[in-house]
């Protein structure tokens, strides 16, 4: 998700997460801490909703520093951190 200031990340993260949640689905916020924070306060801190650090999900490696891990990585990685 793109956004340009923080109430427009509340104003689409928040709904979208509500929504997952109150559907019974798994919700996950990877963001700058305080942008977590931020959500997390705004869902009062719901359980339901996984908060993880942005680097905890991005991993550079020598060869592509700073790219997004693919996705077979970032689905292990997910299963490790959630457990």
């Amino acid at each position: 998700m793109l956004y340009d200031s923080e109430g427009e990340l509340l104003a689409a993260a928040v709904p979208f997460l509500r929504e997952r949640t109150a559907a019974g689905e798994a919700a996950l916020s990877a963001c700058a801490a305080p942008y977590n924070d931020l959500l997390a306060d705004s869902l009062d801190w719901d359980e339901r909703v996984a908060v993880l650090s942005r680097q905890r999900l991005y991993t550079p490696s020598r060869r592509d520093r700073g790219h997004p891990v693919g996705l077979k990585k970032l689905e292990s990685r997910w299963a490790e951190v959630l457990v």
